[in-house]
């Protein structure tokens, strides 16, 4: 019986879906999931009416494609690596160095395990995420993770705005993340402006010292 390739026995799933997980029912949650094991499985399509599972699961697939066929790149690159090594040795040469040729494939193996660690992290930073009330806002994670960090006080309150001002207006913005940083810079300086101005304080002893010693000092 051959031996299952790693892609046939084993799939990732990705940390950053728990948020969009999160804004399911359980009821879609258990639809997703069971779509997710049939496509991996069985390579059988979702096929739905709800539209927050098709917009989720579009997402989903598309991670899933890109994984696969880094994998796929991953072997095809061993395999010639292999081949290329094979080709410049003679037959004595292959026997007597099997024992390293062993030790080199498992150095070739944990290098491209880590290149594939390399990318699949590229690729979580990329990935898109869909956020907000009505989830009509669509940035990266990297994106996110930057306005979280540059907007901690107002950033969620900003995102939801504008899902709320996107939704009642029909309006569309060809980049989400930059009119979000538009819109939070903009009360941001607001903020400032509005703040009480602190009334000036004055030293009375410094006055009062001043005048003692200084003719022409009045108060």
């Amino acid at each position: 019986m051959a031996a299952k390739k790693q892609s046939d026995i084993a799939f990732l799933m990705m940390k950053e879906w728990r948020e969009q997980l999160a804004l399911l029912t359980d009821e879609q949650r258990g639809k997703l999931l069971t779509a997710i094991y049939d496509y991996q499985c069985d390579g059988v399509d979702l096929q739905t009416d709800d539209a927050l599972i098709n917009m989720l699961w579009v997402s989903i697939k598309n991670t899933f494609e890109r994984n696969k066929n880094k994998y796929e790149q991953m072997c095809k690159k061993n395999r010639e690596n292999i081949a290329k090594r094979w080709e410049n040795t003679t037959v004595y040469d292959r026997k007597k160095s099997d024992t390293k040729n062993t030790d080199r494939d498992s150095d070739i193996d944990r290098d491209s395990d880590s290149d594939s660690d390399r990318e699949s992290e590229n690729d979580n930073t990329s990935s898109s995420l869909t956020l907000g009330k009505f989830n009509n806002i669509i940035i990266s994670q990297s994106e996110y993770d930057a306005f979280r960090h540059d907007y901690p006080r107002i950033f969620s309150q900003e995102i939801e705005r504008l899902s709320a001002y996107m939704k009642s207006t029909d309006k569309s913005y060809s980049n989400h993340y930059a009119t979000l940083v538009r819109w939070a810079d903009a009360d941001s300086k607001k903020a400032n402006n509005d703040k009480p101005q602190i009334a000036s304080t004055y030293d009375i002893d410094k006055i009062a010292k001043d005048a003692l010693f200084n003719d022409d000092y009045d108060i």
